[in-house]
């Protein structure tokens, strides 16, 4: 019997396990670990979206998986977040130019999350640096 693992697009994952912990008012999300996800946490949790993560390796009887941890920000004891609106899709990522980008209307507290040549950027510094990219996902 031959046994095949689903392959999934980890920043698809990471999106809907983070809407997940925000829908169901979790303190915690558990994630697969990919060093994706991993830069994505760290740009999250320098703007304050989540107050911690922590990588951990999990063992069964035959199988070892590594994932992280990731404690979402709470104020009020409600999550800062409300909702991570998901741009990004591996069948049809939506890329933008700057041009593009700069006629964006940027909403009051609204941030989004692109994939630029030079890593991950907020849209704020994207329009900052005159570049563009692939739109990941805008927090509500």
């Amino acid at each position: 019997m031959l046994i095949t693992k689903r392959v999934h697009d980890p920043i698809s994952l990471f999106i809907s396990n983070i809407n997940y912990g925000i829908r169901a008012n979790k303190k915690c999300v558990f994630v697969s670990y990919h060093a994706t996800i991993l830069n994505l946490t760290a740009i999250l949790m320098r703007r304050g979206y989540i107050s911690a993560h922590r990588i951990y390796k999990m063992v069964n009887a035959d199988t070892s998986h590594t994932c992280i941890c990731i404690w979402l920000t709470r104020y009020q004891n409600k999550n800062v977040m409300t909702l991570l609106k998901a741009f990004y899709k591996p069948s049809q990522r939506l890329s933008k130019t700057y041009m593009q980008l700069s006629k964006i209307k940027h909403k009051e507290k609204c941030e989004m999350l692109l994939s630029t040549s030079i890593g991950f950027k907020w849209l704020d510094e994207c329009l900052h640096l005159k570049i563009g990219g692939i739109l990941l996902f805008e927090i509500l």
